[in-house]
């Protein structure tokens, strides 16, 4: 069951391109008549993609499993956007105890291929954060980085 709706360098842009229809500042599938929320998805280099997301989202548990499920592509990579734009700090304390706990059954390859976290890029960085929290939480990212590193 598909989940995302995303598009490819930007080969979408309107809502029926997505085969969907606008009715009351709502979207809708043209072939079930499910609910679709625009949103903006993965950078794959050039910009975060135009897609929609399938009313309900559900939590940060059913997107990871989304992201791990090497079924679908487009699912995998639009979800993991989700997680760094809703739940990047629940993603930072996933991670940190899948190392505190050295998991044999976790897919690093697969964590890492989709979110890179071989790059220790601060995900978890909010307006108005003060110099010591934004040192903390790249502190934990390049502990992740390390690790995943080592892991793949």
């Amino acid at each position: 069951m598909k989940n995302f709706m995303m598009s490819k360098k930007f080969n979408k842009t309107l809502c029926s391109d997505f085969n969907l229809y606008e009715k009351n500042g709502k979207y809708f599938s043209n072939y079930d008549e499910s609910e679709w929320i625009p949103c903006f998805l993965y950078d794959f280099g050039w910009g975060r993609e135009n897609g929609f997301y399938k009313v309900p989202l559900g939590d940060f548990y059913d997107l990871i499993k989304i992201v791990l499920d090497k079924n679908d592509e487009e699912d995998s990579y639009a979800a993991s956007s989700i997680i760094v734009d809703k739940y990047s700090y629940e993603f930072k304390l996933f991670l940190l105890d899948i190392i505190q706990t050295n998991r044999q059954n976790v897919d690093y390859e697969r964590l890492n291929v989709i979110f890179k976290l071989d790059v220790p890029i601060n995900r978890t960085i909010k307006d108005g954060m003060d110099l010591k929290s934004i040192e903390k939480e790249y502190s934990d990212w390049e502990l992740i980085s390390r690790y995943f590193k080592k892991a793949i």
